[in-house]
């Protein structure tokens, strides 16, 4: 919407890989403090092993879910 970009709550960049990505800001605006988007949003499955390890999964399983295809 274009309200939306006037108000600055949209931000454009580049993936490391290079490729253009567009994204929401923070949508709370603050007169003494301004929140900045500092990197891209997360990449497919980029955190998987994390998220999957906080849930109590170990490195065997994790690893034989990615060999299966399911992450």
């Amino acid at each position: 919407h274009p309200q939306t970009r006037a108000r600055g709550m949209v931000t454009d960049g580049l993936t490391p890989e290079g490729k253009p990505y567009r994204q929401l800001a923070f949508p709370v605006r603050m007169s003494d403090f301004r929140f900045e988007v500092s990197r891209p949003p997360p990449r497919l499955g980029e955190h998987s092993r994390e998220v999957l390890r906080g849930l109590g999964y170990g490195d065997e399983d994790i690893t034989a879910l990615s060999a299966d295809g399911v992450i």
